[in-house]
């Protein structure tokens, strides 16, 4: 039988899961170019470190990452010309 990945560290290919979407500028027009990151503080037995999947936006301005499932993500767009993202 299969066990969840909730029984395990959440970096096992069952895991996987997608985060995707669009990035657009305040008038609704698609931005190519943005680095897109998702990071993830993982924490398994006494492991804890901050990681993190990236991609870039394409011309429409899609973007789609591959992160594991047992855990909770930040997703930060980053692009030369528009203010840096704050924490």
């Amino acid at each position: 039988y299969l066990i969840g990945c909730a029984a395990y560290d959440g970096l096992d290919d069952d895991c996987r899961s997608r985060i995707y979407g669009y990035v657009k500028d305040s008038g609704g027009a698609a931005l190519s170019g943005v680095l897109v990151t998702a990071y993830t503080h993982l924490h398994y037995g006494s492991f804890s470190r901050v990681i993190n999947f990236s991609t870039v936006t394409d011309s429409s301005g899609y973007y789609e990452l591959i992160v594991y499932s047992n855990n909770t993500y930040d997703l930060v767009a980053e692009k030369s010309g528009y203010y840096p993202p704050s924490f």
